[in-house]
């Protein structure tokens, strides 16, 4: 229940870390690297619960999105530039046009098809999962876009906010 109603500025690096432990078997065995979030960036004011969504939705479609790739890796990096502090999730899948990223976070607007049997599983795959971060994105105050990515990552999810 506190997870639900309690709202405060978490530790960044901490609540990505606890949320890839709590979805460790989706992820496939693909690991998380959060060392390049400085250590103490906090989040916004805001609810575990919300910070589960956000993040477990953009791991699970980072996963989805390396299902055929020979190199899989998602990294975050969390840090400042002047009074706006962000996260950048970024993987090595296949990819996201940018001129056309706003699309996806209509709801039920999906661009990867995902096959009935990993819908089953439990994986997303119902075009609502961008729709859920961009809507907690707008209730606590974060920008939430696609950027253009760092090589040799395809695809790069930024959030932002401006600090206090």
């Amino acid at each position: 229940e506190t997870d639900r109603q309690k709202r405060a500025k978490l530790r960044a690096r901490a609540v990505i870390d606890q949320v890839v432990d709590n979805i460790r078997p989706l992820l496939r065995n693909i690991e998380v690297d959060t060392s390049l979030i400085s250590a103490d960036l906090r989040l916004p004011n805001a609810t575990m619960a919300e910070w589960n969504a956000i993040f477990q939705n953009l791991f699970t479609n980072a996963v989805n999105a390396m299902l055929d790739s020979k190199h899989k890796k998602i990294v975050c990096e969390g840090g400042r530039r002047r009074s706006t502090a962000y996260i950048l999730v970024q993987d090595t899948g296949v990819g996201v046009r940018l001129s056309e990223s706003e699309k996806l976070f209509q709801p039920f607007h999906r661009e990867a098809n995902i096959s009935d049997e990993r819908r089953a599983l439990g994986h997303g795959g119902t075009g609502l999962g961008l729709t859920i971060v961009r809507t907690i994105g707008d209730v606590i105050e974060c920008g939430t876009q696609f950027i253009k990515p760092k090589p040799p990552f395809k695809t790069a999810f930024q959030i932002s906010w401006e600090e206090s």
